[in-house]
């Protein structure tokens, strides 16, 4: 045991461990853009999460092995994280709704079906900032059958394993010179994503034992 406490394992250690955990934002940062996931398909990514996966098990066990359980719980959490990026990436599912709540639209064009439920578009409207006519916000309010919920940029709806996202808009004009404005939700399910959580929680648990032992020190 005497090896693992030579300074050269421990300045390599640390090393590896930042390069880990430049990894883990980095797949964090893709995660966090659900259009951005494809990334982590690509061959030189699916190569390098290869690399982080097996490294981060043989650290995590090298940690058990030196008895250094807050370690251990960093790496483990980072190889759940290069899991369920790995899931997400190559098995979500992802369907777009475009909608409508201008009445002069068909009842087909202001409502759908997602997985036995009926999603009914009641508004959709666009924030402008002060004084000009660049977008600032876009908002959905959506009836399912239990209520409305509302949907904007950088607040998805999450219900029932979907993640409702406010991904894009579009407006027509009918014949008669009325503008239609139209919402694009993105459905999302995700996979991954309760295995990276699993991630972050040993993370944050690795974090606060550290914490505690430092405090006890």
């Amino acid at each position: 045991m005497k090896m693992f406490n030579h300074p050269c394992v421990g300045k390599t250690a640390a090393v590896v461990s930042a390069v880990f955990f430049l990894a883990l934002a980095v797949i964090s940062a893709i995660l966090a853009f659900p259009d951005k996931t494809w990334l982590l398909t690509t061959p030189v990514a699916t190569a390098i999460c290869w690399v982080l996966l097996i490294g981060s098990v043989i650290a995590a066990v090298w940690a058990l092995v030196c008895r250094r359980w807050t370690w251990a719980f960093f790496h483990a959490g980072l190889a759940c994280i290069v899991v369920g990026g790995a899931l997400t990436a190559a098995h979500a599912e992802v369907r777009d709704l475009t909608l409508t709540a201008s009445e002069y639209a068909r009842a087909a064009d202001r409502q759908t079906m997602v997985e036995g439920d009926i999603v009914t578009l009641k508004s959709f409207r666009i924030e402008r900032y002060p004084n000009s006519m660049m977008p600032k916000q876009y908002y959905s309010v959506v009836a399912f059958p239990e209520g409305e919920y509302e949907i904007s940029v950088n607040h998805p709806l999450r219900r029932k394993g979907l993640t409702y996202f406010q991904h894009s808009w579009d407006k027509t004009q009918t014949p008669y010179g009325d503008i239609v404005l139209w919402t694009v939700l993105r459905v999302r399910r995700d996979i991954g994503a309760p295995v990276v959580f699993i991630g972050y929680g040993l993370i944050v648990l690795g974090a606060l034992l550290r914490a505690v032992w430092e405090e006890r020190k």
